[in-house]
Formats: structure tokens, C-alpha cells, sequence
């Protein structure tokens, strides 16, 4: 059985009809058009990275966690705003249960590029071999024209004033965290 010409006509004028009734209300939820660039910021990079640390009370020891690092500029600030989130330090000798809390103060040393920045922070922890190191905040001078930055740690230095002790760790391998886009 074969349709006529016209029936075929009608036919495809009716669906064409249809697709444009149905398409109407979609195609303000169509996708960009994918040949257009899409700027991706990366704001925040994260990595395991190895640290030797040491603290005199309790000798040297090592320390492997995840650090993040999350950077955020103005388009035309010099300085991004740094915030360092780390894994919680095992540190061997002190013994869990003892009930104890107290304030923790840390500074993490890192590198935006070829430019030095600090973060730091503090926060009131219980004493035991799983440490939770606080968020740490700090300002990065990146400059103007910056887009990115390779971000490394180089030190962080911890201490606890209640019990008058402090110490540090550095990386004992590769300490580049990532890439950050502004």
C-alpha cells in the first residue's frame, strides 16, 4: 500500500508542525553550542603527599595525607584568597582516650608560582595519635594578569601552647599539589 504525494506531504507537515510545538518550550534548555569555549576554573587542587616531620617531645616521624588547597582571585585582584584543608596526622607515642582538648595552631608554608604565601589557622582538638589540623586561611599575592598557579607545600609548622611543644613537617618527595585556575 503506498501513500499518495499529498498525503505524504500533509503527513511531514503535520510532524514538522508537531516537532516545532514540542521543540519550542525545549530549546531554552538546549546546550551551549559545543564549538563555543567553555572556561573551566579549577579553584581547588588536592594531593597525598609524604611529609617528614618532627616533634621533639615525640621524635621524628612520617606522615602521608591528602592536602587541598583551594585558591579564589577577583578578575583584577593582585591577591587570591587561600584556604588549605589536610588529613589528620598520626603521630606515634600518644595514646587515644586521655580526654584531653586543646587548642592546635598550624601555618602551612606554600608556593603560587615563584611567590611565597602563608596559611594559618587554629582550632581546639582532643589529644590523640590521629591529630585533626585545623582549616588553615591565608592571602596569596599572584598578581593581576595571573590565571594559574602551580601550587606546592613546602613547610607546615604546628604547635600547641597549652603544653608548650611544637614542630614541623616538610615534604620528603614531590610537594607540587596542582594547578589552579583564577
Amino acid at each position: 500500500m503506498t501513500a499518495s504525494t499529498s498525503t505524504r506531504a500533509r503527513l511531514g507537515a503535520v510532524l514538522a508542525a508537531g516537532a516545532l510545538m514540542i521543540g519550542a518550550p525545549l530549546a531554552g534548555m538546549a546546550p551551549a553550542n559545543a564549538t563555543e569555549p567553555v572556561a573551566k576554573k579549577k579553584a581547588s587542587v588536592s594531593k597525598s603527599i609524604a611529609f617528614k616531620c618532627s616533634l621533639p617531645a615525640f621524635g621524628d616521624f612520617n606522615h602521608t595525607g591528602k592536602v587541598t588547597v583551594t585558591a579564589k582571585k577577583a578578575k583584577k585582584s593582585a591577591k587570591a584568597n587561600v584556604t588549605v584543608k589536610m588529613a589528620p596526622m598520626t603521630i606515634a607515642g600518644i595514646p587515644d582516650g586521655l580526654g584531653i582538648t586543646t587548642e592546635l595552631q598550624a601555618t602551612a608554608t606554600l608556593k603560587f608560582g615563584a611567590k611565597t604565601a602563608k596559611a594559618s589557622g587554629k582550632s581546639n582538638i582532643e589529644v590523640k595519635s590521629k591529630l585533626s589540623v585545623p582549616t588553615l586561611k591565608g592571602k596569596a599575592n599572584v598578581g593581576k594578569k595571573a590565571k594559574k598557579s602551580v601550587v606546592k607545600i613546602t613547610k607546615l609548622d604546628f604547635s600547641v601552647p597549652a603544653f608548650e611543644m611544637s614542630g614541623s613537617c616538610t615534604p620528603s618527595g614531590k610537594n607540587t599539589i596542582g594547578t589552579v585556575k583564577y
